[in-house]
């Protein structure tokens, strides 16, 4: 009997900037996700299971504008953690195109994407008038 792994493409995301958190939960295929710049923690969790476990998650990011896919690791930016990234204070240079790929024992693959865009409010300078 062949292996069946399903991976759920709705991504649980959690979000805590301050005391405040909110959760967001999403269904489609193809995600795309706006978050404001400096929100303390932004926590991506990507379900998945097999007829074959266990199941193992990577992480890849798609850096532009050669489309060159990079495989993530943990850093003291973002934590690797199975089905989870977590990114930690974050930044306008986290924008960009993620990857999630489950692979189960029978080495049957699934993958899902998510963009990550963040926004961030405008900057003024004082101007002095003499």
């Amino acid at each position: 009997m062949e292996s069946r792994i399903l991976l759920s493409c709705f991504f649980v995301i959690q979000l805590f900037a301050g005391a405040a958190s909110g959760l967001m939960l999403s269904t489609d295929r193809e995600h795309s996700f706006t978050i404001l710049s400096g929100t303390r923690t932004v926590q991506f969790t990507c379900p998945a299971t097999s007829t074959a476990p266990p199941v193992t998650f990577r992480w890849f990011y798609k850096r532009f504008p050669a489309d060159v896919q990079v495989e993530l690791a943990s850093n003291i930016h973002q934590t690797i953690s199975g089905n989870t990234m977590i990114i930690d204070q974050l930044r306008k240079t986290d924008k960009g195109v993620f990857v999630v790929e489950a692979m189960d024992a029978a080495l049957q693959k699934k993958s899902c994407n998510f963009s990550l865009k963040v926004a961030y409010p405008p900057t003024f300078t004082s101007l002095e008038v003499e």
